[in-house]
């Protein structure tokens, strides 16, 4: 007689041998060591603080809207409905609960292909596979230089992450991996800077955009990354109504094609909704968190995210229709 525990046990082993295969495919982190130079910890700063928005998530309260300026990069807790509780780690250069004892290439590694030094995929909430397709070299390692030497160390150790049954699965299977992430990474990344849609894009998967404002046509499936980015999305933040990632294709009725390049930098830079709400015209958290990073940004690197939004296919998806529906049902 087949023993009960053969099932779950196949299962268990075939998940472990996942977990394993996936730090294996992205080999061990380097032995590099980078040169702190002023130069390259303005441009970590630069990209930090700016177009990547890193205290957006990894500030204790930022993602919930109240980000506590003590706690600059010391981690939090984000909850989400598919995948549970993520712990966002501490990134500060505290040698206990930050990153002051990783190596260079650790972190490198984290930050491009999302294995940890324990040698774990990271949730994809950490946008390691965008940035690991647009980030050179330079300013990869212009980052560790900035995380080293730019936050003031925190002693704070984030609560343990406690993912549902689903993330789980897909995490430990590498599902998630072969979903998100994009060849090559940064090592062999030339960017194409020569058209305004071209730095756009590279700023899109920088800040996020193609994430979070990705389109799913099919769930549980992969979105489609860039084209189209016509939103859908849905973010659940503990305590505040639930927000639908808009629409950024240039369709002219649901889209952002029948707003001026003016009303988008408004939107971009500042958080002014294009469409309003009655309770607000300005963008909801988290999309605000990012907000208070973008007065970084300078005009023409917004001019070349607007005409990279512009350029992409228009698609008929109506965001405000699709919130009222959500709240109905409510």
């Amino acid at each position: 007689m087949r023993s009960k525990l053969t099932i779950p046990l196949c299962a268990a082993l075939l998940l472990s041998a996942c977990a394993v295969f996936i730090p294996r495919r992205v080999g061990p982190p380097s032995e590099v060591s980078v040169e702190i130079t002023p130069e390259r910890v303005a441009l970590g700063m630069k990209l930090a603080e700016g177009i990547m928005a890193c205290g957006a998530c990894h500030t204790t309260g930022a993602f919930e809207g109240d980000p506590r300026s003590d706690m600059y990069l010391a981690g939090d807790v984000v909850f989400s409905k598919m995948e549970g509780k993520i712990a966002v780690p501490n990134i500060t250069p505290d040698k206990e609960t930050g990153i002051g004892d990783w190596t260079d290439g650790e972190l490198i590694r984290a930050i491009t292909k999302g294995v940890n030094r324990d040698n774990r995929l990271l949730v994809p909430l950490m946008p390691w596979a965008d940035f690991g397709a647009a980030l050179t070299r330079e300013e990869v390692e212009a980052l560790v230089a900035y995380l080293r030497t730019g936050p003031a160390p925190v002693r704070h150790m984030p609560e343990e992450t406690d993912l549902t049954t689903f993330a789980s699965l897909i995490m430990s299977t590498g599902m998630v991996y072969n979903m998100f992430a994009k060849e090559p990474f940064f090592s062999d990344y030339e960017p194409r800077l020569g058209t305004p849609v071209e730095r756009g894009e590279r700023l899109a998967y920088l800040g996020m955009c193609v994430d979070c404002h990705a389109y799913f046509p099919k769930f549980p499936g992969a979105p489609k990354f860039g084209a189209p980015l016509a939103g859908g999305s849905v973010i659940a933040v503990p305590g505040r109504p639930d927000v639908i990632c808009s629409n950024l294709t240039p369709d002219m009725e649901t889209g952002i094609g029948g707003f001026s390049d003016e009303e988008l930098y408004d939107a971009i830079k500042y958080g002014k909704r294009l469409r309003p709400l009655p309770e607000t015209d300005m963008v909801r958290w988290p999309m605000m968190a990012r907000i208070t990073h973008h007065t970084t940004l300078t005009d023409e690197e917004i001019a070349d995210l607007i005409a990279y939004f512009r350029a992409q296919p228009a698609v008929e998806h109506d965001i405000v229709q699709k919130e009222r529906e959500r709240a109905e049902k409510k």
